[in-house]
C-alpha cells in the first residue's frame, strides 16, 4: 500500500498506472526545487521568443511541478481506503501509522542533524540556540519536518506529517462509515466544494495558506474515498475516456488562465492543482497500456519503488553541489540563448546521484524501508 511516496510494492500490473504517476511526481519534485530551465536577462531581451520560453518555463514550474505532492497524496489515500475495505480497519490504521511514522522521525532526525552541520551550530557548540530556527512553536517545527537548510529551504518531510494526519482522518471515516453510512458520505463529499470555495475565497480576500497545513490536503479526501469505489481499471474505462480527458484538460487550462489574470496567494491551495492532480491521475491510467509505457517499464518501477529516497535525499545533494560550486565563476560561460545551462546539468547530476544513492541504501534490508 502506498502510503508515502516509496512505501507500494510496483509488481503488481493492476498498480502499474500508480507507479507511473509516482515515477512522474518524483520527477516533478526534483524539478520543482532545482528549476533546471531558467533564462537571464529577461527584462531587457528583446526576443520574443526567449520571452515565451520564459513564461512557460514558469507557467511549468507553478502550476505542473507543483502537482506532484497532491499526486502523492492522491496515490496514498486511493489505495488506503482500497486496502482498508478489505482489513480490520484499527489493526490496519495502527500497522500503517507505526510505517509512516517510523519514516517521519528517521529522517526529520536526520533533517536536523544536517542543520546542525551545515549551520556550524554542532562546531561552535550552540545546539541550544533554537531562535535560529524560524518557527513559532516546536509542533510547528515538529510539522515542517526539521528545519531549513541553508542553500535548498524548507524540509520536505512536511508530507509525512501530512500524510499521517489524513490517515488517520481516513480510517476514522472508514470506521464511521459502518455505522454512519449516509450521513458519512455526505459530510466526506461536502469537503470537496468546501475545500474549493475556500481556495478561491481566501486568493481573493489575499491570505496566504502556508504550503504545509494539512487544509491544503483535505481536498484530496473525498476525491479518492469516490475513486476507491471503482478499481483502475473500471475508472479507466469509466473516466479516463477522450471525453472526460478533455473536460478535465480544458477546466485545468482554464483555472490556470485563471491563475495568470486574477494571480494566487497559495503555493497549494488552489483548484487547478487538485483539478491538474486528477487529470494527472486518469491520463496515467490511460496510458499504461501504451507500447512506449510498457518498454519502458523498468524505469517507471525504478523511480517509483525509489521515489521515499529520492523524495527524501535529493535536497541534500542539491546543497552538495551547490556548496562546491557557489564560488565558481561559471554563470556567463555556461549560458545558450539566454538559457543557464548549468540548472539544467545541477538537475541531471541531482537525480543521477540521488538515484544511485536510494539503489545503494535500498540493497540494505535495515536501510530500505526508508528509501523504498
Amino acid at each position: 500500500m502506498a502510503t508515502h511516496p516509496g512505501d507500494s510494492k510496483p509488481s503488481s500490473n493492476r498498480y502499474f498506472s500508480l507507479d507511473i504517476i509516482k515515477a512522474i511526481a518524483i520527477i516533478l519534485v526534483v524539478i520543482w526545487h532545482t528549476k533546471p530551465i531558467v533564462f537571464l536577462n529577461i527584462e531587457t531581451n528583446t526576443s520574443f521568443l526567449v520571452k515565451a520560453l520564459n513564461k512557460i518555463s514558469l507557467l511549468f514550474y507553478f502550476e505542473i511541478s507543483l502537482l506532484a505532492v497532491p499526486s502523492f497524496f492522491i496515490v496514498s489515500l486511493y489505495i488506503f481506503f482500497l486496502k482498508s475495505s478489505n482489513n480490520n480497519q484499527l489493526p490496519y490504521l495502527k500497522k500503517r501509522l507505526i510505517r509512516i511514522s517510523q519514516v517521519f522521525f528517521v529522517w526529520s532526525i536526520v533533517q536536523f542533524s544536517i542543520f546542525f552541520l551545515t549551520t556550524g551550530v554542532l562546531v561552535n557548540g550552540e545546539i541550544s540556540q533554537f531562535h535560529w530556527l524560524p518557527f513559532e512553536s516546536p509542533l510547528q517545527l515538529l510539522k515542517m519536518g526539521g528545519p531549513s537548510l541553508p542553500k535548498v529551504g524548507d524540509s520536505v518531510f512536511y508530507f509525512l506529517f501530512n500524510l499521517m494526519l489524513l490517515v488517520t482522518i481516513c480510517s476514522t471515516f472508514s470506521i464511521l462509515r459502518n455505522k454512519f453510512s449516509k450521513h458519512i458520505n455526505y459530510f466526506i463529499f461536502s469537503l470537496l466544494p468546501i475545500s474549493l470555495i475556500g481556495f478561491e475565497i481566501s486568493s481573493f480576500l489575499g491570505y496566504n495558506v502556508p504550503y504545509h497545513s494539512i487544509l491544503n490536503f483535505i481536498v484530496y479526501i473525498p476525491i479518492t474515498y469516490f475513486l476507491s469505489f471503482l478499481e483502475p481499471q473500471k475508472i479507466k474505462k469509466e473516466y479516463a475516456t477522450i471525453k472526460y480527458l478533455g473536460i478535465m484538460g480544458t477546466l485545468f487550462l482554464l483555472l490556470i488562465y485563471k491563475n495568470e489574470v486574477w494571480g494566487y496567494t497559495s503555493i497549494y491551495a488552489r483548484s487547478s492543482l487538485v483539478i491538474g492532480s486528477v487529470l494527472l491521475f486518469l491520463v496515467a491510467l490511460k496510458i499504461a497500456d501504451l507500447r512506449f509505457c510498457i518498454k519502458y517499464k523498468s524505469f517507471w518501477l525504478f523511480f517509483s519503488t525509489h521515489s521515499l529516497g529520492i523524495f527524501a535525499i535529493h535536497k541534500y545533494w542539491q546543497y552538495v553541489i551547490l556548496s562546491i560550486t557557489e564560488n565558481y565563476r561559471y554563470r556567463e560561460q555556461f549560458v545558450f540563448f539566454n538559457l543557464q545551462i548549468q540548472n539544467l546539468l545541477f538537475f541531471l547530476l541531482i537525480i543521477f546521484l540521488t538515484s544511485f544513492t536510494c539503489f545503494f541504501l535500498g540493497r540494505s534490508k535495515f536501510l530500505m524501508k526508508y528509501v523504498k
